[in-house]
């Protein structure tokens, strides 16, 4: 009987084993046919361009182009500066307020510093205006000389604005990048030499227009601080001397002006009343008389105001407001239908009530408004009937002073 190998009888088994690494493992897992591998490489797929963009943008966003060019004398020179006036920068571009936007930044700018004292633009042009001075668009070192001996400094900055507006980024599409381009120069006014010069221009994505012309002034300034020391003390002791000596020139030895009597400041105006009830109130009080005040009712036995007299009252108490110093009495009446003791203590109720309404809502002075209760002693016509009766119950004011005017 024929003896069988081993390896022909198990064929595989004499095979090497394959090892798979990760990367066989990751490919065939990803590369299959099936529905969900072809899923999920798209979804990947998307991710990475996703992930390529998103680089992209950030790597065009912390894209910022500058220039600068710097131009310094000796420090001796500088350190003579101490007071300058700002003149209105030249604008070379369609932006209409892009000169006196950075002027007044450069102001903000040698403000901050504390090492100089500003004359801003707004200053220059009122004093060149009171002067009959006109200033020209540009202003050259040699007319900056003669404008800064006008001004009484010692450094005039002049300059210009070449660029300031929003242009379409090289990097991306529908993207504005902002562009800021500013030269300035510090002209001595004693030697008409420039002394300092600077030229800077800078466009950033990351920063709108008016923070990118902020940073391009700052950037400008800091090459001329850094040349000047602290010096906030002795500016300080050179013009509070030199304010002495200004007092001394102007302060000539004359005989002492006569004291002009003061002027009398007259009376505010008393507001003008249009309705027909506060003008007749009114010319009442002028009389100074008593009077029957037509419309204030009560309910039946008692001192509630109606609405309708509420009404009334709110007409008097503007009028009595506007003349505080009026002083009358509140006269309260009734008929003779209850017993005397009654009618008269609810005659002084109903005054009473009066004189309160007034007070609390209109501010008039209680001392201003007295009052008294006369019950049914004081009728105007008999009482044989309701409608007399209904006369008799009333209220009356009488003028103790009257308005002034």
């Amino acid at each position: 009987m024929e003896k069988k190998d081993f390896y022909s009888v198990n064929p595989v088994r004499s095979l090497p084993r394959k090892r798979f690494t990760p990367m066989d493992i990751g490919a065939k897992f990803l590369w299959g046919s099936s529905p969900w591998q072809v899923h999920l490489r798209r979804r990947l797929s998307n991710g990475v361009k996703l992930l390529s963009l998103i680089v992209v943008m950030l790597l065009s966003c912390s894209c910022s182009r500058t220039y600068q060019r710097n131009y310094l004398t000796s420090t001796p020179q500088l350190n003579a500066i101490r007071r300058i006036a700002i003149m209105p920068f030249e604008n070379l571009t369609s932006h209409q307020s892009a000169g006196k936007i950075i002027s007044d930044l450069l102001a903000t700018e040698f403000y901050l510093s504390r090492k100089f004292s500003v004359i801003e633009r707004n200053e220059v042009q009122r004093t060149l205006e009171q002067r009959n001075i006109h200033l020209p668009q540009q202003v050259d070192p040699a007319l900056a000389q003669r404008l800064g001996k006008i001004m009484g400094v010692e450094g005039v900055i002049i300059g210009s604005v070449s660029e300031y507006r929003d242009r379409d980024s090289p990097y991306e599409f529908d993207v504005e990048e902002p562009i800021v381009g500013v030269n300035a120069r510090l002209v001595s006014v004693a030697s008409g030499a420039v002394l300092w010069a600077s030229s800077y221009g800078r466009s950033s994505q990351r920063d709108p227009l008016n923070l990118t012309a902020q940073t391009v002034v700052q950037k400008m300034t800091s090459s001329l601080f850094q040349q000047i020391p602290e010096r906030k003390i002795v500016l300080d002791k050179v013009y509070r001397k030199r304010r002495k000596e200004a007092v001394v020139k102007k302060s000539v030895p004359s005989s002492p002006k006569p004291k002009r009597p003061p002027i009398k400041k007259p009376a505010p105006a008393r507001k003008v009343f249009h309705r027909k009830e506060q003008k007749e109130f009114l010319e009442k009080l002028k009389g100074g008389n008593r009077f029957l005040l037509e419309g204030v009712k009560f309910a039946t036995n008692t001192a509630i105001l109606t609405n309708e007299s509420k009404l009334i009252l709110n007409y008097i108490g503007e009028v009595l407001r506007e003349y505080p110093e009026v002083k009358i009495r509140i006269e309260g009446h009734t008929d003779s239908t209850g017993m005397p003791e009654e009618d008269l203590g609810l005659s002084l109720s109903r005054a009473e009530s009066v004189k309160k309404y007034l007070s609390q809502n209109f501010t008039i002075s209680a001392d201003n408004l007295l009052v008294s209760g006369f019950g049914g002693d004081k009728p105007i016509v008999p009482n044989i009937n309701w409608r007399n009766r209904a006369k008799n119950r009333r209220v009356e004011f009488s003028v103790l002073k009257g308005p002034s005017r």
